[in-house]
């Protein structure tokens, strides 16, 4: 596998995961080796962060996940789901202040797998979308979470950056100080169901593996 091209994205210290951040092409294998050797004592130190979505291969599972396939087992409940993606994520960040995603939400269910390392979500309902500052502008949310946006391909993501001190981001922000989050902690081996439209920001600690699976959104 280790020849196999694959998309990460690239950031430097104190810069949040997702849309702003920068997108190229690495071999699997260096991947791995700067995974595993970031030195977190350099104020400037880059980070990768595997992310297949960015692919541009055609495929509900692909590669390296593709070749992983034998080794996973979906809950019974979710095999009768319409599946849409899986993804495979794969980084490194300090173990003691981790690395920040950027706050977004998904048009499908999502079941979050996280195989190595440990993440805090950040969880907010689609009903304080209003209050999460997003990129496009909301035109209507259906019961199942989906939005209804216009805008950029980015109307998904909100504009809040939580690299930022939070008197810093309602100050900039001010509807945000009335949404209400849930937060919890992922540890190996568990798994988090984020249903389709709920906003989500992850902070990931020392090196982190997960896989998640999309499926349709189901009516009820």
């Amino acid at each position: 596998m280790g020849d196999i091209e694959v998309n990460v994205e690239k950031k430097v210290s104190g810069q949040p995961f997702g849309r702003k951040s920068e997108k190229m092409e690495i071999l699997f294998s260096e991947l791995l080796r700067h995974i595993y050797h970031v030195n977190f004592s350099d104020p400037n130190h880059e980070l990768y962060y595997l992310n297949l979505q960015s692919s541009n291969i055609r495929a509900i599972v692909k590669p390296p996940l593709s070749y992983l396939t034998t080794d996973m087992n979906l809950p019974s409940f979710f095999l009768s789901l319409s599946t849409t993606a899986a993804n495979l994520w794969l980084g490194s960040s300090d173990p003691n202040l981790g690395a920040n995603s950027g706050l977004h939400h998904d048009i499908g269910d999502n079941l979050y797998i996280l195989v190595k390392g440990r993440k805090k979500v950040r969880l907010f309902s689609p009903a304080d979308s209003f209050n999460l500052y997003t990129v496009g502008n909301i035109l209507t949310v259906s019961k199942q979470g989906l939005h209804q946006l216009c805008g950029s391909r980015e109307s998904h993501w909100s504009q809040i950056d939580f690299n930022k001190p939070e008197e810093e981001i309602i100050e900039k922000y001010p509807r945000y100080s009335q949404a209400r989050s849930v937060e919890c902690m992922v540890e190996e081996g568990e798994m988090l169901f984020i249903p389709s439209g709920w906003w989500h920001q992850v902070t990931s600690y020392g090196i982190h593996i997960a896989i998640n699976v999309w499926t349709t959104p189901v009516d009820d």
